[in-house]
């Protein structure tokens, strides 16, 4: 115990121990990674659904330069194929 009454590796109010900037990095760099893609998915899976709305409006499809089937076949990939 240190003079504060509180472990030596505890923080200054005593509520545990201390974290440094470097673990808080790793930790940071660890958790990252999987968020990321998981955004990714979510952001994919959302434009697949998109394109398959648009598959039926010609229109909108010709604008974006694609055809029904291109649109059709991009929309059925699953979420984590590219």
């Amino acid at each position: 115990m240190s003079q504060t009454g509180s472990p030596p590796n505890a923080n200054s109010d005593g509520r545990g121990p201390k974290v440094g900037p470097s673990v808080i990095a790793k930790m940071h760099s660890i958790a990252s990674g999987p968020v990321r893609i998981f955004a990714m998915w979510c952001v994919r899976s959302a434009e697949r659904r998109a394109l398959r709305e648009l598959a039926e409006d010609r229109h909108r499809l010709s604008d974006i330069g694609l055809s029904r089937e291109q649109a059709l076949r991009e929309s059925e990939k699953l979420f984590w194929r590219p």
